[in-house]
């Protein structure tokens, strides 16, 4: 039975499921060696709910390379004492909720985009897995927004934290050179993707969580952008 399971999976799945036990690996190890660091009740548990769900997700991806006679990969020493360093280094001077949680969302978003490369391989991967990566990609999405709301709701940041910034430079420099001008419409009706695939990922985040609170901010550009006029 073993033997037959074996013959079933694909050198493509079997890499997809390595993949995902790797980055719930490095999920877990950055989020147990910063969360005795945080102060703050309210992030503290929504580490710990974060790291039950890796740890869910990580355990069906071990099973299903080992029902199929595979050794479920594991972090490399120097990986892992390089990324306690670095992780140590990043929070030695600077505990502030804020900036823990918005590193924590860099290393994710990098993670998701490492995890979003493999599943260009799903078309001959098993249904499983297919399951399982989405399982994943969707709780990275989760997290991430959840981590990003502590930039200025949170913590109450006046200065926007570097990603942001960064953003916010792109899409000023995204609206100077939009060819339709004044006569600009809503961008998710645009015919032209102007933005970058990335960047229009970062922007529906941002756009989730802030458009509906814009019409306390700015009723009435929310009013004439709702109306498009």
């Amino acid at each position: 039975n073993d033997a037959r399971r074996q013959d079933m999976i694909s050198y493509a799945e079997q890499e997809l499921l390595e993949t995902i036990v790797k980055n719930t690996s490095r999920s877990l190890q950055d989020i147990y060696t910063v969360l005795g660091k945080v102060y703050d009740d309210e992030l503290a548990l929504d580490l710990n709910i974060q790291a039950a769900g890796y740890s869910g997700i990580k355990e069906k991806a071990a099973n299903c390379l080992l029902e199929t006679g595979n050794v479920p990969p594991l972090l490399g020493v120097m990986e892992r004492a390089k990324r306690w360093g670095m992780l140590q280094a990043k929070t030695a001077l600077n505990v502030n909720t804020g900036y823990m949680a918005n590193m924590l969302a860099k290393e994710e978003r990098l993670r998701r985009s490492d995890m979003q490369k493999a599943t260009q391989k799903l078309e001959i991967c098993g249904k499983e897995s297919e399951t399982i990566v989405r399982e994943f990609l969707n709780l990275e999405e989760k997290n991430i927004r959840i981590l990003q709301n502590y930039c200025r709701k949170k913590e109450k940041n006046k200065i926007l934290c570097t990603d942001c910034e960064e953003l916010l430079r792109y899409a000023h420099a995204r609206l100077d050179r939009c060819p339709f001008g004044e006569k600009k419409g809503a961008c998710k009706e645009c015919t032209v993707h102007c933005y970058k695939p990335v960047l229009r990922e970062r922007m529906r985040q941002v756009m989730r969580f802030s458009g509906p609170r814009m019409l306390f901010y700015a009723p009435w550009q929310t009013i004439r952008h709702l109306l498009n006029l």
